[in-house]
């Protein structure tokens, strides 16, 4: 009988032997993989440390600017649209604006919410890619959206503790969004006493107006 070299017992322990170094060795990568990321992490949170009077200064806001961040006709705001609208044939404000309203909430809220240690302002191009963006961020890109859809009086509201909320109307009702929660609900009275709740609002704007709360104060 002829005797085979890959059936041989010293050859089947070496491939065993070898078999179990394998997840061994992954682990052992992954763990440096994750070390370094780590330590790149912190690196770059020192950078931020560094310079964050110099970037917070360059991404503050007058108020044309913070006008101009609602965009409805930005590239990655007309394809959440196009997005939404697809499900309706076709999509018509009197007739859509409230669902439309839900989908473009529900789109907004599948971004993960990060919490930037400085103020810095991400494109709606960028928040797509990364699948994240900070809550004021997020309260930006709907109102565009709201915006891209129709909605002739979607607005971010920023209140003292710096929370965003959206408010908007539709035929039926106004309404308020919660950003963290990404739910919209029934606007009670108005917002002449500058407060939402018990949160005090600073300022509220779209890219078509702006008001600020502090000057009733």
């Amino acid at each position: 009988m002829v005797e085979l070299p890959f059936v041989k017992d010293g050859f089947l322990k070496k491939q065993s032997a070898e078999k179990s170094r394998e997840p061994q060795e992954a682990l052992k990568n992954s763990g440096a993989e994750a070390k370094s990321e780590k330590l790149r992490a912190q690196v770059l949170g020192r950078i931020v440390q560094r310079y964050q009077d110099y970037i917070e200064e360059r991404e503050t806001k007058t108020i044309s600017e913070l006008k101009a961040l609602i965009q409805p006709y930005n590239q990655a705001v007309t394809k959440a649209k196009q997005q939404i609208a697809e499900s309706f044939h076709p999509y018509i404000y009197s007739e859509n604006f409230d669902a439309a309203s839900d989908a473009a909430i529900a789109l907004v809220a599948r971004l993960e919410t990060v919490q930037l240690p400085l103020n810095f302002w991400l494109s709606f191009e960028d928040m797509e890619e990364i699948g994240a963006g900070d809550e004021v961020g997020k309260a930006v890109f709907l109102c565009s959206l709201l915006r891209s859809l129709d909605s002739a009086d979607a607005k971010v509201c920023i209140c003292r503790s710096k929370k965003p909320y959206v408010i908007f109307s539709s035929a039926s009702a106004s309404y308020l969004c919660d950003i963290q929660k990404g739910t919209k609900s029934a606007l009670i009275g108005s917002l002449g006493d500058g407060k939402i709740g018990d949160e005090q609002i600073v300022y509220m704007f779209s890219d078509s107006a702006y008001e600020d709360f502090t000057e009733a104060e």
